[in-house]
């Protein structure tokens, strides 16, 4: 007596459907493996272009369109952002790792790169927020805690120019709680201003 087609051709079925997610999970875990891998190979690649003899990393965070390190070398503290699209490191100048006035920052701004990097430390208390204007972008900065201390980041997709004829619009403000202004850099009132107010 013949079975029944189609409980033969149901079997085949689940079947066919085990075997292709088999392979699916086995090509997740291969990848997952090579994505692991890789984020060793970008760290070591960042060891390389900034040539330090110590390298301290403080925190690091995927973007969208690449990963954020933010660390300290013999220089100072230090940021560093990894293209995913153009597979290299922008890295930052150094500053302050215990800044006296109780904050510090620096970018970076390569013109092959699209994104625009901010990142410091904070080392007072009372500021709660950072704020990076532009002409006509604002952004707040992420805080993080970490076990070195308490730094900052963000980021934009690119530098705006002054319009013509007026001062460099860049600011960068730390504020309280309550939003006093506690530190600031930029110009204000047509006289440049950095440090503690």
């Amino acid at each position: 007596m013949a079975g029944n087609p189609n409980r033969k051709s149901l079997k085949r079925i689940i079947a066919i459907i085990a075997i292709i997610v088999g392979i699916g999970l086995s090509g997740t875990a291969i990848l997952n493996i090579s994505l692991h891998h890789n984020k060793f190979d970008e760290i070591d690649s960042l060891l390389e272009k900034t040539q330090s003899k110590s390298f301290d990393l403080i925190y690091q965070e995927k973007a969208e369109n690449g990963l954020f390190v933010l660390f300290k070398d013999e220089f100072g503290f230090r940021h560093a952002f990894f293209s995913n699209k153009l597979k290299v490191w922008n890295v930052s100048g150094n500053t302050e790792a215990s800044p006296e006035d109780g904050f510090t920052w620096t970018m970076t701004n390569a013109p092959n790169i699209p994104i625009l990097t901010f990142a410091g430390v904070i080392t007072n208390e009372a500021i709660q927020t950072v704020i990076v204007k532009q002409r006509t972008l604002t952004k707040q900065a992420k805080i993080i805690t970490t076990t070195q201390g308490r730094v900052w980041f963000t980021h934009f997709d690119e530098l705006e120019a002054a319009a013509s004829g007026q001062p460099d619009p860049l600011k960068i403000e730390a504020l309280s709680r309550d939003g006093r202004v506690i530190w600031r850099e930029g110009i204000y009132d047509g006289m440049y201003y950095r440090g503690r107010i």
